[in-house]
């Protein structure tokens, strides 16, 4: 496994940075505002703005599908998904942790039949 190495960034900064980014995403929710935060802490703030501009060129060529092409990305879908793809599998699920959940696959609990009370 890789070293995980994380950027240094005040707390002031960080909250900025993740203010700011979150703003131009629209992006209100706690959620995402962790992934932005967790990746600026990881990738830097540098990294953070860079994928902001690639957001940008590819809304301004016209956006980017959904893999079933029923519909856009959103802005936040557009910035996310280029983030997925451009992390390495362990700062991804560092940024991502709920997203590894998901794709374990867990057994089902054996079904336990109901107690009578007779």
């Amino acid at each position: 496994m890789k070293a995980i190495i994380m950027e240094q960034v005040s707390r002031k900064e960080l909250k900025k940075v993740v203010a700011e980014i979150a703003g131009l995403l629209g992006e209100k929710l706690p959620t995402p505002k962790e992934h932005i935060r967790r990746l600026v802490i990881l990738r830097g703030v540098d990294y953070a703005r860079k994928l902001w501009e690639e957001t940008l060129a590819i809304e301004e060529n016209g956006g980017m599908m959904l893999p079933d092409n029923t519909r856009r990305r959103t802005v936040g879908g557009v910035y996310f998904h280029l983030a997925r793809i451009q992390l390495s599998p362990e700062h991804r699920a560092l940024v991502f942790p709920s997203q590894w959940k998901k794709d374990l696959k867990l057994p089902k609990p054996p079904s336990v039949p109901l107690l009578s009370w007779n």
